[in-house]
């Protein structure tokens, strides 16, 4: 199964979403009448008992998250169909096929999503690509069937977004992998240039993806990869480059480097750097996407970043016990402390440490050191002793002959 991500405008708390499902059960089981039931509950998720599924378990989803309409594997509905999908709802999910294969989606049964100019309402958005930047971009709405669509590649980027308003039946969807065209197998298909780190702290670099740079200078594509940081839930993340040189500097279509927020749609991009400087950014959650693009002479370029996860307090609360304080109201884990690495956005993990940095105290701290300076001294002493004795014996050697 494609991985979901769903994003809903109604909610419904635990409590209630439990007494739902009861009373939906009661009704189909035992024919109990609802009507005559009174409750108090009030639930912030609408519920109509009356809609036609194929089973409890759709109608108990449904009411758990609306974006559940992915029947079998290989079909796509909008949500609630075939009823009217609901409002302020926003599902998106990547199809992905095998090497070699391509995507064929095509659309069945019914296509009514609500018409409006350039679909800036409600709308199905297809991206021929893994991510919500991926180009081309189309949007369907209204009631005429999309065209079929065949990827480019190996992904299908999918989100289906309703807006407060007006809600239509919606789609039914479905789709295949089919092999590529003979002329696009003999050419040779780059992997995925896809990254995934976590941690407490870690470095992200350019050095990571050198041997695609030579593969998409001989294929003539651009470099295309990117870095997924994900830290604890409820923990941000703050990312620091400490080097960042692009071979084309204010050239964004030659090297650029984005930031994303944990998705990747151009509304949830945070930064763009594509100059000589690339500012610290801060994450609002727990993930953040790295994207490194670059073409033609732009993929020499370089940088280098460390993230950092940390989480934010309030002014009367305390760090945890296994956490420090950078007195910024953020707290970081405390193995980061005096770890020679700057955590802290002001630094503070590193003030104070005791002095094994100090560049004498590591020289003389070295058995190696030591060894090379007692031979160097004996060796120093010897050509003295030497010197010396060389001195005398001249001396004596004049004093008799003047005698």
């Amino acid at each position: 199964m494609s991985p979901l991500v769903v994003v809903a405008g109604q909610r419904s708390s635990g409590p209630a979403l439990c007494i739902a499902v009861f009373l939906i059960i009661s009704k189909k089981v035992f024919g109990l009448d609802l009507d005559t039931i009174e409750t108090n509950v009030s639930l912030t998720t609408t519920i109509d008992y009356d809609i036609p599924v194929q089973d409890m378990a759709s109608e108990t989803l449904m009411a758990i998250s609306p974006c559940h309409q992915f029947e079998t594997e290989f079909e796509f509905y909008s949500p609630g169909y075939p009823q009217p999908y609901p409002n302020n709802t926003e599902c998106i999910r990547l199809l992905e096929a095998g090497p070699g294969e391509i995507i064929e989606l095509d659309f069945r049964d019914s296509f009514t999503i609500e018409p409006s100019i350039g679909c800036k309402h409600d709308h199905l958005e297809i991206r021929d690509g893994p991510y919500g930047y991926s180009v081309p971009a189309n949007y369907y709405c209204g009631n005429q069937f999309p065209p079929k669509i065949i990827s480019s590649g190996k992904y299908l980027w999918l989100r289906f977004r309703s807006d407060e308003n007006i809600e239509y039946e919606g789609f039914h969807a479905v789709y295949k992998f089919i092999k590529k065209p003979p002329p696009d197998i003999e050419k040779s298909e780059l992997p995925p240039c896809r990254k995934f780190v976590d941690g407490s702290q870690g470095y992200i670099n350019s050095t990571e993806v050198d041997d695609l740079k030579n593969k998409t200078l001989a294929n003539q594509v651009p470099l295309d990869c990117m870095w997924i940081i994900r830290v604890k839930p409820g923990w941000k993340i703050q990312l620091n480059f400490k080097e960042f040189s692009l071979e084309k500097p204010n050239d964004c279509g030659l090297n650029v480097v984005e930031i994303f927020s944990n998705r990747t749609d151009m509304a949830s991009r945070l930064k763009v750097f594509c100059g000589s400087i690339a500012e610290m950014v801060q994450s609002s959650g727990d993930t953040l996407h790295v994207r490194f693009l670059a073409e033609g002479k732009g993929v020499k370029s370089k940088f280098s970043a460390l993230y950092t996860a940390y989480r934010t307090k309030t002014k009367d609360e305390a760090c945890g016990s296994d956490q420090y304080d950078c007195e910024d109201l953020t707290c970081i884990a405390s193995e980061l402390r005096c770890n020679k690495v700057e955590n802290c956005r002001f630094r503070w993990d590193e003030d104070g440490c005791p002095e094994e940095d100090n560049r004498l105290m590591q020289l003389f701290s070295s058995f190696d050191i030591i060894v090379i300076l007692v031979v160097f001294f004996l060796i120093l002493c010897g050509m003295c002793s030497a010197f010396i004795t060389n001195i005398v014996r001249k001396l004596v050697h004049d004093h008799r002959i003047i005698k």
